[in-house]
């Protein structure tokens, strides 16, 4: 896998005590289901068409995968959820792919009770060889 040069989004933080204890948990989740499995969570203000166009730059977009979940994730919270994916290692979905990074708007921490917040999340996904 070449490097690509990674870099979380700038200014993109990952220190609210909330975003922390929702990283942790969904890291958790992943390295129950791929044991190699290295999750990094970030959040910021920006809106998530500037994150989404910083990661295009890197590698190749693909929200076909999202659209796949957005319609259920919209009906249970309410909001205008918006998803995307970007692959770094060439692969043609985020289910074949060792590197990409996943970015959401609004951050869903839960949906009973419903939690949101108003953030874009970027979430790199990365297999350790």
């Amino acid at each position: 896998m070449a490097d690509i040069g990674f870099q979380p989004y700038p200014g993109a933080e990952a220190a609210a005590a909330w975003f922390q204890k929702y990283a942790a948990d969904a890291a958790a989740a992943l390295r129950k289901l791929v044991r190699r499995a290295d999750l990094q969570m970030w959040i910021t203000t920006d809106s998530f068409e500037d994150v989404l166009a910083f990661y295009r730059r890197l590698g190749q977009e693909q929200r076909q995968f999202a659209e796949g979940f957005l319609p259920n994730l919209r009906a249970k919270s309410g909001r205008g959820v918006e998803a995307a994916h970007v692959i770094f290692d060439g692969e043609a979905s985020p289910v074949a792919s060792k590197d990409y990074v996943s970015i959401q708007r609004p951050v869903i921490v839960s949906f009973e009770p419903l939690v949101v917040h108003e953030f874009t999340q970027i979430a790199r996904y990365l297999v350790k060889q």
